[in-house]
């Protein structure tokens, strides 16, 4: 059985451009700043030699219906 219900996105984190990113400048912009512009990271981790590492992460992913094959379609005791 295929489900033809058109298309759906799935988005988690938040999507970086390049030309946001090219606004952060080393020992200026703060990390309240890029928080401001970018969200709240995935994970900080602080390097040996002092500084703060922000991580962030974005996923997109889009799924057509007409690919969607969901699974267990005959409920429990069905013949197989």
């Amino acid at each position: 059985m295929l489900c033809s219900m058109g298309c759906v996105t799935s988005r988690s984190g938040t999507r970086l451009e390049g030309s946001q990113v090219n606004t952060i400048k080393k020992g200026v912009t703060t990390r309240a700043k890029i928080e401001k512009t970018f969200g709240a990271p995935i994970n900080v981790s602080m390097l040996s030699d002092g500084r703060r590492a922000m991580h962030f992460s974005y996923n997109e992913s889009r799924m057509k219906g007409g690919t969607y094959v969901p699974f267990g379609l005959g409920g429990a005791g069905a013949d197989t």
